[in-house]
């Protein structure tokens, strides 16, 4: 069914300056172009900040996430798509998430942004519900915006690589979600799928369920085709490439001895965490284990790796890895990673250290649809609640000796929280609603059940325990999005480095941290490059682990591509209104001082006093009031009405 006859817009400058719009109905669906005012481009500049902004503006009319009236935004920055450097693959999706009731976002690598800017737009916008399942396809080659009928499959991977030979490989890049996003699990995730020489290559937009919105619209795929658009016209062709150039050399000449990445990619993580007493082990309840080696960098390397896969054509870091793994009924399967978080979340949290059984774990996650993280942690609850006798084989739909450690057992929950099946049900609808599940059966052990269920905001936390660096508890408990360390990563200067060790320290470079990865998100850009590989250069240029001579960079890179010069306060500032009017969005759906707490198991030695004491500061520096609200002032500074 067609929607709309339209002309693709050509990029320039980073831009094509169009929003595309999709409203859904049961009786009539209707598309809409949208031009993106100069002042929008400038205040919001792109990704991340264009989604805040839309919500922020339609927040009103969203009362049920799975309700037609939320809106699910699909953003580009700038830097998407831009391959002259090593690094613009960044995209959001967002939506008010059906985990948390208030912002949710996911960001997500490789070529789709890409497609979305040669389709012509910067931002396609979703809301309504239509009436039965579908796929929107945006083509530019035909110059068509159309509804088409369900495939049907709800493989999420083989859906992708079926609309992909439909629509043409060179040209196609498609969101898609599995059946965990068609039963609507609120730890649902949205698939990326795009071709890269003879390879599909997937990456997720994995956390706070968006995978589940857009199974509530009966979106099953967003599909964009259109002209490959190769080194679209920018500002400053030279000055990129001299960015560009000198972020290659960095990481050439210095990954190999700090994270080596291109090798292992993020799977080195595992004993670095292990050693500094992190990862996440039997549901979080300890911090390393000498069993860590079986699912560390090495062991991947040696018995799954088989490729460096990057996410786009222009990166030199090389993080993505293509795993072959055999699973139980023999057959052998390309996998996407696995990355760290999925490592620690579904090997040691639930117990399990064999590297090909987590390949196995993320294969069926990314097939079914699920967020691993998620995915992960309500397992490993539930292995800790079996084990404690607060559920049994009754309970768990005759599954027994749901035990740490029991491979067969995490499989069937995997497909059980996917397809909604017995417990599957329950752990479906996240770790708040899974609490209370249990409290009914246990009653008097409520409180019991809540302080071994790591979350903030109701999503359950990333693969860091943060039990030595009170900066990361309060980094997580700040996260507009909920339990995720995307915000601020501060492990590693606070608890190991000692980077920070004043207390007004670590408040402000937690703000700090939070702007400068908002705004990465808002630009396009892949934060690993500047946060995973330190440039020598950044010791002379104050404080070391803000690694400013790669912001620098970054800096003259997005400059470069728009023409803007800034400053790099001049790009923050855009950042820190975007997570003002982000809060504003939680503020407004509800959330106070009261979820922007961890907690207990993730607090250790750290008392609640001192946990409110640095929160009171951080809400300080950010100009916030003593509950977390932005004050008056504040907003006034940003441009921001209230």
């Amino acid at each position: 069914m067609e929607l709309l006859k339209y002309t693709a817009a050509s990029p320039k400058n980073g831009y094509c300056n169009k929003i595309l719009w999709i409203k859904l109905g049961t009786k009539k669906s209707t598309a809409e172009i949208q031009e993106v005012d100069e002042k929008t481009r400038l205040d919001f500049q792109g990704g991340r900040g264009y989604a805040v902004k839309i919500l922020y503006e339609n927040l009103d009319k969203i009362k049920d996430p799975f309700g037609p009236e939320n809106i699910i935004i699909m953003a580009r920055g700038p830097m998407t798509g831009e391959y002259r450097w090593p690094g613009g693959s960044k995209s959001v999706i967002s939506a008010i998430s059906p985990a948390t009731n208030a912002y949710g976002e996911a960001s997500v690598g490789g070529r789709v942004g890409e497609k979305m800017r040669n389709s012509g737009f910067d931002t396609v916008c979703i809301t309504g519900k239509a009436p039965k399942p579908g796929v929107i396809v945006v083509d530019a080659c035909k110059g068509t915006i159309s509804f088409e009928d369900d495939p049907g499959t709800e493989n999420a991977l083989d859906l992708g690589k079926q609309l992909i030979d439909k629509y043409g490989k060179e040209t196609t890049g498609v969101f898609c979600i599995g059946i965990a996003g068609r039963k609507q699990s609120r730890i649902a995730c949205v698939n990326g799928i795009a071709v890269t020489g003879s390879l599909y290559i997937p990456r997720q937009a994995g956390r706070t369920g968006m995978g589940g919105v857009m199974g509530s619209k009966n979106i099953v795929a967003v599909v964009f085709t259109g002209k490959d658009v190769k080194d679209p016209p920018i500002a400053d062709v030279k000055a990129l490439q001299d960015a560009a150039k000198e972020m290659r050399k960095v990481i050439a000449e210095n990954d190999k001895n700090q994270l080596d990445l291109f090798e292992k990619g993020t799977s080195g993580l595992v004993e670095i965490t292990n050693k500094i007493d992190v990862l996440p082990v039997n549901n979080f309840s300890t911090s390393n284990t000498p069993e860590s080696a079986h699912i560390g960098g090495d062991a991947f390397m040696k018995d799954v790796f088989k490729k460096t896969v990057p996410c786009s054509p222009g990166c030199n870091l090389g993080c993505g890895k293509l795993s072959r793994v055999k699973l139980p009924d023999d057959r052998e399967v390309d996998v996407d990673g696995p990355e760290y978080e999925t490592i620690g979340m579904l090997g040691s949290n639930l117990g399990i250290f064999d590297a090909s059984f987590v390949a196995e774990a993320n294969y069926m996650c990314d097939t079914l649809g699920l967020d691993t993280i998620s995915t992960g942690y309500l397992i490993g609850y539930v292995m800790e609640c079996f084990e404690k006798g607060y559920l049994d084989k009754a309970d768990l739909g005759g599954l027994d000796n749901v035990r740490f450690g029991n491979k067969d057992a995490a499989r069937k929950l995997i497909t059980m929280i996917a397809r909604r099946e017995g417990i599957g049900d329950v752990l479906a609808e996240g770790i708040i609603k899974t609490i209370d599940h249990v409290a009914k059966k246990n009653p008097k052990a409520r409180a019991d059940l809540e302080s071994f269920a790591v979350h903030a905001k109701g999503l359950e936390i990333s693969a860091y325990i943060p039990r030595t660096s009170i900066a990361q508890q309060v980094a997580y408990g700040t996260s507009l999005i909920g339990a995720h360390h995307r915000e601020a990563w501060l492990i590693m200067i606070d608890a190991v480095k000692n980077e920070i060790p004043e207390f007004n320290q670590k408040a402000e470079i937690l703000v700090w941290y939070q702007n400068i990865r908002t705004w990465v998100d808002m630009a396009g850009f892949c934060k690993l490059q500047w946060i995973d590989v330190r440039n020598p250069e950044s010791a002379s240029r104050g404080f070391p682990s803000k690694n400013l001579a790669t912001v620098e960079l970054y800096i003259k890179a997005i400059n470069a591509v728009t023409g803007l010069n800034w400053t790099m306060d001049q790009h923050f500032k855009v950042a820190e209104r975007a997570y003002n009017m982000a809060k504003l969005i939680n503020i407004k759906r509800g959330l106070g001082r009261k979820q922007d707490h961890v907690p207990a198991r993730a607090m250790g030695k750290f008392t609640m006093a001192d946990y409110d004491k640095l929160l009171d500061r951080y809400y300080d520096i950010r100009g916030w009031d003593h509950e977390g609200v932005p004050k008056k002032e504040t907003l006034a500074a940003l441009g921001i009405a209230g």
